[in-house]
């Protein structure tokens, strides 16, 4: 029973779920597209809804499957949820083509700047320039443990905690033995002074990890994928809402001569 429930529990639940919820919206909307709903103001505003349960769905399955680190499931889940009130609140604000650029600009030029972000940011540490206080770490591994990843450095010792970053996950596909080579693009904040009296090496520990890999090369290809992965998310949400705004803000235009040639006769 327990094995049971294990597969069950790794099965995409909440996009079945979020699917099957869709279908029904769409259902509804296409029987009450069937009445006499001619004065409808948007027509389309429940057909727009559908999709938006099942996409949902698929955010919470790679959530809980893929098991991504805390601060990816923050901002993911954050700049959806903007847009998703962004896209609404345009989509009766406005109308056509102005509501569809209102919804998709913000994702857009956050896509943007995430792509171009990421080159500049690269070229830079790789160089010994560090930009927005992020540095370009590269040692050996002196220890693996459950929790954290000490790493020797010719500046002293660097901690990176497995939480920080999906790197040193379970998904992970770099080699963390003891004395491999690793190269940490994170900012670094010193613990632990060089002149401590109770120590003699100097320790620093790795906040806002933005990838881990075995070389500097290998990390620059790490960190250029991330962020073409987080680019094509936030296209694709400028696209959704752009979709959504303009069909939920579609109104039909009606014969404003017919009507008042059928009020004067009946």
């Amino acid at each position: 029973m327990k094995r049971f429930v294990r597969l069950l529990t790794q099965l995409p639940l909440a996009t079945t779920g979020g699917a099957f919820l869709g279908v029904l919206i769409a259902l509804v909307g296409a029987v009450l597209s069937t009445m006499p709903l001619q004065e409808t103001t948007h027509p389309l505003a429940i057909f727009a809804i559908a999709p938006l349960p099942a996409a949902l769905g698929v955010w919470i399955d790679w959530a809980r499957l893929w098991r991504p680190s805390p601060r990816t499931r923050f901002w993911s889940f954050a700049v959806l949820l903007i847009t998703g009130i962004a896209a609404v609140e345009v989509a009766f604000s406005a109308t056509g083509v102005d509501a569809a650029l209102a919804a998709s600009a913000f994702p857009f030029v956050a896509g943007v700047v995430v792509l171009l972000g990421s080159h500049g940011l690269v070229f830079l540490t790789r160089r010994g320039i560090g930009l927005a206080g992020f540095d370009l770490a590269c040692g050996t591994v002196r220890r693996d443990e459950s929790e954290r990843i000490v790493v020797q450095t010719p500046k002293g010792v660097l901690e990176v905690a497995r939480s920080a970053t999906q790197d040193l996950g379970s998904n992970r596909s770099i080699d963390l033995s003891v004395g491999s080579n690793i190269a940490v693009l994170a900012r670094i904040q010193e613990s632990v002074a060089g002149a401590d009296p109770f120590r003699t090496e100097r320790r620093t520990q790795a906040r806002t990890v933005l990838g881990v890999s075995s070389s500097p090369s290998n990390l620059a290809r790490t960190v250029r994928a991330r962020a073409r992965a987080w680019t094509l998310y936030l296209l694709l949400l400028a696209a959704a809402g752009s979709a959504f705004a303009a069909a939920a803000s579609y109104q039909p235009e009606r014969d404003c001569q017919v009507r008042s040639f059928l009020t004067k006769t009946f």
